[in-house]
């Protein structure tokens, strides 16, 4: 163990507090300009309409396998869960072999309502899905500022007199209430759940759970 010297000490630990707050803070940066650079830029958008999609739901209604997805815009697991699935289920829905619906799920509504609130108001205006993928592309477990999921709606192109009207009225505060009620009643108990063709699976491995779906989709073009 090292002795304390006398003579100045005081001058030396405001000094070394100094060097190690300021490498605090760089690193603090570093960690800050590491996590805006994996997020995607929010840009105008295209519409629900011309990505050719209805409501929560994208693809055919003849589609022979059908995947529900109940998630919470908090839930860092659904938000993982994106980004590995619905890049790659788009080619079944194109193809037309797979529906996919996205259904709400408040598992925390002091936190959870606010941008699931914001993702109707922009439904309201036909931009869902837009907007769905720009509160995952910014996940933020602790929650959303009102400033942000404003500003998003700005820079997609939304009319934004009308969606922040919207978003200020809570007006379908409770529908989501509803949803979340609606989804416990089907067996969600956690989040991500998805429903493959009728079958409850709870927080599946992506990978796995694309798998099985193309199964399901093979299966289909025997019978």
């Amino acid at each position: 163990m090292s002795k304390i010297k006398k003579g100045a000490p005081k001058k030396r630990s405001a000094a070394m507090l100094w060097v190690g707050g300021v490498a605090v803070a760089a690193v603090a940066m570093l960690i800050g300009m590491a996590v805006m650079s994996n997020q995607k830029p929010v840009t105008k958008a295209q519409s629900d309409a011309e990505l050719g999609v209805k409501g929560y739901t994208r693809g055919p209604d003849t589609a022979p396998v059908k995947v529900v997805e109940y998630a919470d815009f908090l839930c860092h697991y659904c938000s993982d869960a994106q980004k590995v699935l619905e890049p790659q289920l788009a080619p079944y829905i194109e193809r037309g072999e797979v529906q996919f619906t996205y259904h709400y799920v408040l598992n925390w509504p002091e936190v959870s309502t606010e941008p699931a609130l914001a993702a109707e108001c922009a439904a309201e205006q036909g931009y869902f899905w837009a907007y769905k993928n720009t509160i995952y592309d910014h996940f933020n477990a602790n929650g959303y500022g009102k400033g942000d999921l404003k500003d998003w709606a700005k820079r997609l192109g939304l009319n934004t007199q009308q969606f922040n009207a919207c978003l200020d009225s809570s007006k379908y505060k409770e529908k989501l209430s509803g949803m979340t009620q609606e989804a416990k009643t089907a067996g969600v108990k956690a989040t991500p759940t998805f429903t493959v063709n009728g079958q409850l699976i709870e927080g599946p491995d992506p990978k796995m759970l694309l798998q099985y779906i193309d199964q399901l989709v093979q299966q289909s073009k025997t019978k």
